[in-house]
């Protein structure tokens, strides 16, 4: 038994020394110079915020064992800087500070020879939290066969938050630009905000989307005599028309190309009811086709 420890405490020791022995090999290799761009990210002291346009980014010249520049150059490391050291309630809300003096994600052996900049000063103010409306930007116009009935953002507000004073100031943001000549359909689309100022801080609920409903103002196209297709378990015992006519806008070269078979109109008859009913019509259109009207736009039929 006290071989064995022998053994393993000896292990141990030829261990530490070969580590020691690696880590001098690697103090003494060729030293060089590299330029290292940090991200700065705070930590603010409870129910504030910074006012002014503090640096995101502090650049660093070091020296050290070239193995070492290596991994620091490759390595994402930030700055990370506690604000709640320089600042007590109720105290001055202008803070210095000099990043060198902070704790740098850099191994031993790395000396910093320049700072840019060499001291940061900022600002703190009162957070302040508010819930503002989001706004579609629109650019551009439909086609003017075309009109928009219906759009909206969802979700439609979001929360803000940062300085009092610039948060007060707002009551709306702006969507990325939409641009109105490229919509030629009803659908849905993943938009986005415009850049914001960098000292608000945003939160939303899931996804922001821009929902529109497009409809044509004229039809230049009549598809007659399509089948109702009625979507139920049940059985139709009677039904006010089994057809329907279509008024559509196509495209100028697709009118001699549409068949009553390649669209759909469909009457969706509430599963477990039976009786008289009225049921209006839906249609499905290839993308090529925009609906107008639906004649007749419901149908009676009596369901056993």
């Amino acid at each position: 038994m006290k071989l064995r420890t022998s053994e393993s405490t000896l292990l141990k020791i030829v261990s530490v020394l070969f580590a020691v022995v690696l880590w001098l090999y690697v103090l003494g290799t060729e030293s060089s110079q590299i330029v290292k761009n940090m991200s700065v990210e705070y930590i603010l002291p409870k129910g504030m915020s910074i006012s002014n346009e503090g640096p995101s980014e502090v650049e660093f010249i070091l020296q050290g064992p070239r193995a070492f520049m290596r991994t620091i150059l490759d390595s994402d490391e930030k700055l990370l800087v506690d604000l709640n050291r320089y600042y007590r309630k109720g105290g001055k809300t202008s803070l210095s500070f000099r990043p060198k003096d902070e704790e740098l994600p850099i191994p031993i052996g790395v000396s910093v020879l320049k700072v840019d900049p060499e001291v940061v000063n900022i600002k703190l103010e009162r957070e302040a939290r508010k819930e503002i409306k989001i706004v579609p930007n629109y650019y551009g116009k439909l086609d003017s066969n075309y009109r928009l009935v219906e759009a909206k953002i969802v979700p439609d507000t979001l929360k803000i938050s940062g300085p009092a004073s610039l948060v007060q100031g707002l009551s709306e943001v702006k969507t990325q630009i939409i641009d109105l000549s490229t919509l030629n359909t009803t659908d849905k689309k993943e938009i986005s905000l415009l850049p914001l100022d960098s000292r608000l801080s945003v939160e939303i609920d899931g996804k922001m989307e821009f929902r529109f409903t497009i409809k044509p103002i004229k039809a230049n196209l009549s598809i007659n005599n399509v089948k109702i297709r009625y979507l139920t378990s049940s059985k139709v015992i009677k039904s006010s028309h089994r057809t329907c006519s279509l008024l559509v806008l196509a495209k100028d070269g697709d009118k001699t190309k549409i068949l009553a078979s390649e669209v759909e109109v469909i009457a969706d008859i509430p599963e477990r009811r039976v009786g008289k009913m009225t049921i209006p019509l839906r249609a499905k259109l290839p993308d090529n086709l925009h609906l107008l009207e639906i004649h007749p736009d419901k149908i009676f039929v009596t369901v056993k």
